[in-house]
């Protein structure tokens, strides 16, 4: 089995809000051909992730009898993060991806902030997770920072920006973690 995991533009939406006829709409404003969209649900958490996703590679990939799965890197980022069981403290967890960072600000399986911003220079990662922080007031030397790396040029020069604010932050390159 295949696990396709994309890392386009997503969006998150609670279940009370989510229809599966109107997923497309969800993502009508972040792209030019917003038709080819899936979704996931978080069901332990009442969410949906709806994102582009590419039909034509899906195709080839059945038509070669493999056998795929998919999904987004904002569900398993959001899977992974809201299952902490630390509920006294928030959490900030990202990606760093090649042209763009992925977040997750939450404090245990409560959702915050979540979100993606484009990346132009190193200050820019920065910039976002602390603008995370400030959208929830909640104070930084409380909140855990986390930074994944999963391929971007620039996560090494941008995390020493996120070290001057969250010194104990944490920095992981692993192979992208979420399989």
């Amino acid at each position: 089995t295949i696990k396709l995991i994309y890392s386009g533009p997503a969006t998150v939406v609670p279940e009370e809000l989510f229809s599966a006829a109107d997923a497309s709409d969800y993502l009508k404003y972040h792209l030019e051909d917003w038709a080819h969209t899936a979704f996931t649900e978080l069901k332990n958490f009442g969410l949906f992730v709806v994102f582009a996703h590419n039909q034509k590679l899906e195709e080839v990939l059945r038509d070669a009898h493999y056998s795929i799965t998919v999904t987004h890197s904002a569900h398993e980022l959001l899977k992974r993060a809201l299952v902490s069981p630390n509920k006294e403290f928030p959490r900030l967890v990202s990606i760093f991806h090649p042209k763009h960072i992925e977040l997750v600000y939450h404090r245990g399986p409560k959702l915050l902030v979540y979100n993606q911003f484009a990346i132009e220079g190193d200050i820019d990662a920065s910039y976002y997770l602390q603008l995370a922080l400030r959208t929830t007031k909640q104070p930084e030397s409380t909140t855990d920072v986390i930074c994944y790396e999963n391929g971007s040029n620039w996560g090494a020069v941008s995390f020493k920006h996120v070290n001057e604010w969250a010194s104990d932050a944490q920095y992981i390159t692993e192979v992208y973690p979420f399989h």
